[in-house]
C-alpha cells in the first residue's frame, strides 16, 4: 500500500470513515499537482457538465465523485464512481462525456489541460502511466456493460461490493470491512435497478450471511469467496456453484 502523502487524504479517512483506494492510482502523476491549492466541493455540487470543455485535469484528493448521464425525462445512469487518487479529465477528450457531481464533500486539485498535455508529451513514463490508466477506465466500462446487460440483481450487488473492496485494497477471504460513501439511490442508478430492488437485495444477502450491515453504509463482507462466485469472478472454495446462491437470494 502506498503512503498517504497528502494530509487531505489521511484527514478524510479519519473524519468520514470512508476507506481510501490502494494502491494510490495517481502516484505517477502526483508531482504534476504539487503546490496547487485544492478546491472544495459540497455534497451534491457539480464539478463539470456533459458537453462542456475539459479545461482542467483534476486529481481527487478526498471524497467521492459520481459520473452521471441524464436522460431527457430526468432519469439518470451513474456510469462510475471516482475515488481519492483518481485523475479526472484525460479519458473524456476535449468535452466531458458525462456530468460530474460530488457524492460527499470533496477536495480536488485542478491542473490546466495545456500543462497536463505538455507534461505527458514530454515524458515516456507519464505516457505509459496514462495508457495504463485509460485501459483501466475502459476495462471498468466493459465490466459495467456486462453487469447491466447480463447479471441479476444479486450478481450486480456482489460485483459492486467486491469492486469497493478492491478499491480499498481488501481482496482477502474475509471478513472485509467497507464503508459505502454513496446512498442506496446512487447504487440503484449505477446498477440499473430500482431503489426497492436494491434494498431487497441487501436484505436478502444479509439473510444469507454474505454481508452484515450496520449504520446503513457500514458493512462487513463476510464471505468473499461466495460473493465472488455470485458475481461470476471465481468459484467458491466449498464447491457450491453460484447458481445455488443466486436461487436463494430473492
Amino acid at each position: 500500500m502506498y503512503a498517504l502523502s497528502h494530509p487531505l487524504l489521511l484527514d478524510t479517512a479519519l473524519r468520514t470513515g470512508i476507506a481510501l483506494p490502494s494502491p494510490y492510482p495517481a502516484k505517477p502523476f502526483a508531482h504534476l499537482f504539487a503546490g496547487i491549492p485544492p478546491r472544495a466541493l459540497a455534497a451534491g455540487e457539480g464539478l463539470a457538465w456533459e458537453g462542456s470543455p475539459v479545461e482542467n485535469v483534476h486529481l481527487v484528493m478526498s471524497g467521492v465523485i459520481r459520473s452521471v448521464r441524464y436522460l431527457r425525462d430526468g432519469r439518470r445512469m451513474i456510469t462510475r464512481f471516482i475515488y481519492p487518487g483518481d485523475v479526472v479529465g484525460p479519458a473524456d477528450g476535449a468535452m466531458y462525456r458525462s456530468t460530474l457531481e460530488a457524492v460527499t464533500r470533496a477536495q480536488l486539485v485542478a491542473l490546466p489541460r495545456a500543462r497536463w498535455d505538455h507534461a505527458i508529451a514530454g515524458s515516456p513514463e507519464l505516457r505509459d502511466a496514462l495508457f495504463a490508466m485509460l485501459r483501466d477506465v475502459a476495462d471498468s466500462a466493459q465490466r459495467h456493460a456486462v453487469l447491466l446487460g447480463r447479471q441479476t440483481a444479486e450478481e450486480r450487488l456482489a460485483a459492486f461490493l467486491l469492486g469497493i473492496a478492491r478499491r480499498v485494497g481488501e481482496g482477502g477471504k474475509g471478513p472485509v470491512q467497507i464503508v459505502l460513501p454513496m446512498g442506496r439511490q446512487d447504487i440503484a442508478d449505477h446498477m440499473g435497478l430500482t431503489l426497492e430492488t436494491v434494498c431487497r437485495t441487501f436484505t436478502a444477502c444479509q439473510r444469507l450471511r454474505l454481508i452484515r450491515v450496520w449504520r446503513r453504509r457500514h458493512m462487513w463482507l463476510l464471505d468473499m469467496d461466495a460473493l465472488a462466485g455470485l458475481a461470476g469472478a471465481t468459484a467458491p472454495r466449498d464447491g457450491r456453484g453460484a447458481s445455488q446462491r443466486t436461487a436463494r437470494c430473492v
